[in-house]
């Protein structure tokens, strides 16, 4: 009977050993790490690239088609503002009204503008008083009223000109360019010549149909060079030339009006004159002259 129980426990002992080893065996299946799978991509898709956004805003659309034009840039093309940093020309032709746009172009050295016709009230020219990296200004206006204050903001200048048919309109602010060297004034008429009379720097001086009538206020610019006085029919002596001993070229044609060359005869530096055909006019003061007229002399 002893044997008997003792063959039963150890019978019940085993199975129960078996149960065990089995149950954690399963247990360590169920915990086991899934295989990695193979051959399946784990790179992240690409992140679209986000369409950029223009930071100018424009306030004159002739202004920004003119810089796309020069940019080579259609309607739909993106300008950035780093992309109008490096222009250092710029032409304004046709059409603009607004010059608020040029807030964007530090860079700018040499500017043209020729504002909307007709306007209903003249342009304000102030933005270009901002640009302090311009050395060349060619501006033709049309009507009266325009403020040319902006100049004084702008000693760099070294070439200016202004076309503007206007009569008696103020041009003061000029005479502060003290680096100017070149400057062309033209259809101004009643032109105050004593607002250059102290700008003994420059070199070139043109003064095309203003109708001068008196040279006295230049006759201290003997660094001149160039001296252009198309179409002054009222103009009659030229003595206060006769001291600019730097005078290589001289433009009097239209100048019906002259009395005598003889100022002429002293400066040995002229080379080239334009003149009115005058029968009763002696020329020999320009027989050191090469070119009169365009044709050997």
């Amino acid at each position: 009977m002893k044997s008997y129980c003792r063959q039963l426990w150890l019978l019940f002992f085993t199975v129960t050993l078996l149960l065990f080893f089995t149950g954690c065996s399963r247990q360590t299946q169920d915990f086991s790490p899934e295989p990695q799978q193979t051959g399946a991509s784990t790179t992240p898709p690409p992140v679209p690239t986000p369409t950029p956004v223009s930071d100018i805003v424009w306030t004159d659309t002739a202004f920004e088609a003119i810089v796309r034009q020069t940019l080579m840039k259609s309607e739909g093309d993106v300008v950035m503002r780093k992309e109008l940093q490096e222009i250092t020309s710029l032409s304004l032709l046709t059409g603009v009204s607004d010059l608020t746009d040029l807030k964007y172009f530090d860079h700018l050295e040499e500017l043209h503008v020729r504002p909307a016709y007709p306007l209903e009230h003249p342009m304000d020219l102030s933005p270009i008083g901002r640009l302090k990296r311009l050395e060349r200004l060619d501006v033709s206006l049309y009507g009266d009223g325009y403020d040319l204050s902006f100049l004084r903001e702008l000693p760099q200048l070294t070439a200016l000109t202004i076309q503007w048919p206007s009569k008696g309109e103020d041009i003061s602010a000029i005479s502060s360019l003290s680096n100017l060297t070149v400057l062309g004034l033209m259809e101004i008429e009643g032109l105050d010549l004593s607002r250059l009379s102290g700008m003994v720097q420059l070199t070139e001086l043109y003064l095309k149909f203003c109708d001068v009538t008196s040279l006295e206020p230049l006759e201290d610019l003997v660094n001149l060079r160039v001296l252009a006085l198309q179409d002054s029919q009222g103009l009659g002596s030229l003595s206060p030339i006769g001291g600019m001993k730097s005078l290589e070229f001289l433009d009097l044609t239209g100048c019906l009006m002259v009395e005598s060359l003889e100022p002429l005869r002293s400066l040995e530096k002229l080379t080239e004159v334009f003149i009115a055909i005058n029968p009763e006019l002696d020329l020999s003061p320009l027989s050191h002259v090469k070119y009169i007229n365009g044709q050997p002399n």
